[in-house]
């Protein structure tokens, strides 16, 4: 029984790699732009507005006519709290515990800067987390064997250029850093008897920084027309790190428990997906314009993660099973006056978790319709300030998983919903 507990040690730390609710699916941020936000990123690879467009096609930087540089913020404010519906341990008995709202407040900044070096060529530099976030449940809920605290935390550095081939056709090229670091906390069962009377606990720590690139396409039609394509590639990383373990003090002295649930180092090789964006971006008139956009990312590459604790050589494979998806958003602004623009947008953001059976706590991902409203005011010729606010209706993410932990069984509906707000301040040159 001791050696069965011992393997699953690798079980138990299935979201080692990821934050469990992030705003894009899956567990993607892309939160990286205020003025995108208003247009719920709409049009992100063709509107080319201002410096962000670093981030969602590099190429849109060739129209920019001024050194521009662009700092923003995001505060993202989550409500998922986990409702039991019949959890249980070791087969039937049942789990005590409470429900827990899991959600977290963080705050997303993101940095870029444009220099047009002439008219055929620019260069930029944008820094930004395109995947993250974090939820904490309760250490006494319902849920704790699986979860406690998952977070994540990227930092990507995208050096980029665009490079005008002719008055149609701008290509954009930008290579990335990306800096990857993952904290995961859950309740280890020792006693299988559904309380918390011999409950330790694990910790685990892990970073690493992997490589890859991002590459454009804008196309203007006309004066007022203009369509983009932006491909970003995946990043290979291997996380390593520590494993902090608490063991119960009533089993502190048992020879084989006080042998395997040692400290030690842990490594997980995670993938962050690649992804394909097209746009289009239309002026009606010096009032009226739309836009709008399609996105895919190859979460399908996200098929099991595997575990491997170094001193005892555990390693064990939990199977994800995650398919790839598609985000559809659609905007419009207006321009109110000289000086003031305003936003809206709507998306639908598809979950690429196929069932519940594969959903847990640390990823209670579900499909999500986005509401948004922003507006952009230019303070002066060469101060714009931008702010948006997002509101994520989430279909309520069920969870019926008996595979991700040993000897619990899962069961409940995670109600959730998000609200953001964003805001920037652009400066020219």
């Amino acid at each position: 029984m001791e050696l069965q507990r011992i393997k699953s040690l690798a079980v138990l730390t299935c979201g080692m790699s990821f934050a469990a609710f992030a705003q894009g699916a899956g567990f993607a941020i892309i939160e990286q732009s205020a003025s995108g936000i208003g247009n719920a990123f709409a049009g992100g690879a063709a509107a080319a507005e201002d410096a962000s467009t670093i981030f969602f096609n590099p190429a849109g930087m060739i129209l920019l006519d001024s050194p521009e540089l662009q700092s923003g913020a995001h505060i993202i404010a989550p409500y998922a709290k986990f409702v039991n519906e019949g959890t249980t341990t070791a087969g039937s008995i049942v789990t005590q515990g409470a429900d827990s709202d899991g959600g977290e407040t963080a705050l997303v900044p993101n940095f870029y800067y444009a220099h047009p070096i002439n008219e055929r060529l620019v260069v930029g530099l944008g820094i930004h987390a395109p995947f993250g976030l974090a939820t904490e449940f309760d250490k006494d809920s319902i849920v704790r064997y699986q979860a406690v605290r998952s977070e994540i935390q990227t930092i990507n550095v995208n050096p980029s250029l665009a490079y005008r081939i002719n008055s149609k056709l701008t290509v954009g090229f930008g290579l990335s850093a990306e800096y990857v670091y993952a904290n995961l906390t859950n309740a280890l069962d020792f006693n299988a008897d559904g309380t918390s009377l011999l409950d330790g606990f694990l910790d685990l720590e892990g970073d690493d920084i992997g490589y890859g690139w991002n590459l454009g396409l804008l196309y203007e039609l006309s004066s007022s027309t203009r369509f983009g394509v932006h491909y970003r590639s995946r990043v290979e990383t291997t996380l390593e790190g520590e494993a902090d373990i608490t063991v119960p003090s009533a089993l502190a002295a048992h020879p084989v428990i006080s042998a395997a649930y040692v400290d030690q180092d842990i490594h997980a090789d995670l993938t962050l997906p690649d992804s394909l964006s097209v746009s289009f971006f239309h002026q009606f008139n010096p009032r009226w314009s739309i836009m709008g956009d399609v996105t895919w990312m190859n979460w399908s590459k996200f098929y099991q993660l595997d575990i491997v604790f170094e001193e005892t050589g555990i390693g064990s494979p939990i199977i994800e099973n995650w398919r790839d998806n598609w985000r559809y958003s659609l905007a419009a602004n207006y321009q109110a006056s000289d000086v003031l623009k305003l936003r809206a947008g709507v998306a639908y953001d598809q979950t690429p978790v196929r069932s519940s059976e594969f959903r847990s706590p640390r990823i209670p991902d579900a499909s999500r319709v986005w509401l948004t409203l922003g507006a952009s005011w230019d303070i002066s010729s060469s101060t714009t300030l931008d702010l948006g606010y997002v509101h994520i209706f989430v279909d309520d993410p069920v969870v019926n998983n008996s595979t991700h932990t040993a000897n619990q069984h899962v069961v409940g509906t995670i109600k959730a919903h998000v609200d953001i707000l964003s805001a920037s301040c652009t400066l020219r040159f």
